[in-house]
């Protein structure tokens, strides 16, 4: 939880490294919105499991346009050791 801070230096670093990213929040989005955040999927709360899990999947899905056969989502620190190289999930 960021509280009353601002998540726009998380957003810039996840562009940086290439990690698609979707933003979860209770406020509207600004038309004007911090340049990090305008690609990004906005999902107000609250939201449905059906519009999340959509969201997920979309996100996981890499760009017709990228060649990869996984989005970088999927090979992170955080993924399985299993999913590293392999470029598929078990």
């Amino acid at each position: 939880m960021l509280k009353d801070k601002t998540s726009v230096p998380i957003a810039r670093e996840l562009k940086l490294r290439g990690v698609r990213f979707a933003i979860y929040t209770g406020l509207p989005p600004k038309a004007k919105g911090p340049p990090e955040v305008r690609d990004a999927p906005w999902l107000e709360k609250p939201v449905s499991r059906e519009t999340l899990a959509m969201t997920l999947a979309a996100l996981m899905t890499p760009p017709p346009d990228s060649g990869q056969p996984t989005s970088s989502l999927s090979r992170g620190p955080c993924a399985p050791a299993s999913w590293k190289n392999k470029g598929e999930r078990p």
